[in-house]
């Protein structure tokens, strides 16, 4: 279990190391109006869709990979737990800051990721909400780092 928590995580850092790096670069598009929008060139057009690719891959990697894994770790009976339940065990365990929190920031990928709408004002609403969410997602990716290396021992 740990081997398959870690091999997630050194996944994890590539997506992590992307993300900050993009995240930093957005600083000037960012927030973005629907006429600002309606002017973005394809390279920076190309460029949003691949963080937002980041932010989907190190999410599903968390999601995936990682949650449920600490769970059996710390010998919790999770066979019949949904991923809700699942959220609120590391809610309770303090591993993520709220099941509310993880459920929002996988509706605002959900939203970004299936976006082919031509209303410029949903989508720069949208992009701006997810653009909010990366420092949040970053985060909860650190303290669930420091959490396994703490409790866990489990370091890359």
């Amino acid at each position: 279990m740990k081997e398959i928590i870690i091999n997630a995580l050194k996944e994890c850092e590539k997506h992590t190391e992307m993300l900050k790096w993009q995240n930093n670069n957005l600083n000037s598009i960012f927030p973005i109006t629907p006429e600002k929008l309606k002017e973005i060139d394809i390279t920076t057009k190309s460029f949003i869709d691949s963080t937002i690719f980041r932010f989907a891959k190190l999410q599903d990697t968390i999601s995936q990979r990682i949650f449920k894994n600490i769970l059996i770790l710390l010998e919790e009976d999770i066979e019949n737990y949904s991923f809700l339940d699942i959220l609120n065990k590391l809610e309770k365990l303090t591993i993520i800051p709220s099941a509310e929190k993880w459920i929002e920031l996988r509706k605002i990928r959900n939203t970004i990721v299936h976006e082919y709408e031509t209303n410029f004002d949903l989508i720069a609403e949208e992009l701006n909400l997810f653009y909010n969410y990366i420092p949040i997602l970053l985060e909860i990716y650190e303290k669930l780092k420091d959490y396994l290396d703490k409790k866990l021992n489990i370091k890359l």
